[in-house]
């Protein structure tokens, strides 16, 4: 801040501290065995299910398009000669290092959601092989 003396003014500069940050995200995906099939609203409100419920202190949240085989969630560029197919994600940012989130409830929560996430790709990929 500034304080005014007679004729000067005096300038205080503070250095913000650095925040270490281990960013992650969680993942939902279409529940594969749903009859209809999940709509992206469905999805979301699934997500927000899990925010709401899991006190998770989240950063970001996010759609993410997968092209082609559910196995290439994760990859950054893919190429591949299987036929096309989109799939709609939920993404959830968070930061492992918030206090909030290093409690046991929410890392049971993220767990429970991880492993969902493994069986439904499991499930998809099973699902539109050959």
């Amino acid at each position: 801040g500034a304080a005014r003396t007679d004729r000067f003014y005096t300038l205080t500069f503070e250095t913000p501290q650095v925040r270490r940050l281990d960013l992650a995200f969680v993942q939902f995906l279409p529940n594969p065995k749903r009859d209809p099939p999940e709509t992206i609203q469905d999805l979301v409100a699934r997500a927000n299910h899990f925010l709401l419920t899991s006190q998770l202190d989240y950063l970001n949240v996010e759609t993410v398009s997968c092209v082609g085989s559910v196995r290439y969630l994760n990859s950054i560029r893919t190429a591949s000669s299987e036929p096309v197919r989109t799939l709609m994600v939920v993404r959830v940012w968070y930061d492992r290092l918030a206090p909030r989130n290093t409690c046991p409830s929410v890392l049971a929560a993220l767990a429970e959601q991880r492993e969902r996430t493994d069986r439904d790709v499991d499930t998809i990929g099973n699902l539109y092989k050959g």
